[in-house]
């Protein structure tokens, strides 16, 4: 049985498993279709992390929104997902890639009158969290998208 369909089975369940939802995430045939090397790691973490489950949707569509930027928008030759504990109460997500990058302000600034929302999805879902993102990114030299995040959210 895959993971996808454990999700989909599971989808009501009291907790999420962020691991399991990620990996279920990078692993479909839809996202990983241009054969770009999505690299996942999980760090500080010996167990898996269970979540209540509108913390864990909204760091998985910040993640998913952050790798479908990538590989849509900026031809990485790759696409990196870290999550860590970075200490006993809050959760680092950094999601890299070393694709064209891009003008975060200027991007920001056009996203509403081109009715682009992906940035500002993310940003409100990281205030919902309690949390802060970050998006640093340079033409020519990829982005880095990082959401730090209190475990107690």
């Amino acid at each position: 049985r895959s993971l996808v369909s454990y999700l989909e089975d599971h989808s009501d369940a009291p907790l999420m498993d962020l691991q399991l939802a990620v990996r279920a995430f990078l692993e479909a045939p839809s996202i990983n279709r241009g054969g770009q090397p999505i690299q996942f790691e999980f760090l500080g973490m010996e167990r898996a992390v269970l979540l209540s489950q509108d913390v864990g949707w909204n760091i998985l569509r910040i993640v998913q929104q952050a790798v479908r930027n990538a590989i849509f928008h900026a031809s990485p030759e790759s696409v990196t997902v870290q999550i860590l504990r970075n200490n006993a109460s809050h959760l680092l997500v950094r999601i890299e890639d070393d694709g064209c990058g891009f003008d975060v302000a200027a991007v920001t600034a056009g996203e509403a009158s081109r009715h682009h929302f992906g940035l500002t999805g993310m940003r409100h879902r990281s205030q919902i969290l309690g949390g802060e993102i970050e998006i640093h990114s340079r033409v020519g030299q990829g982005t880095t998208v990082l959401l730090t995040m209190p475990l107690d959210a």
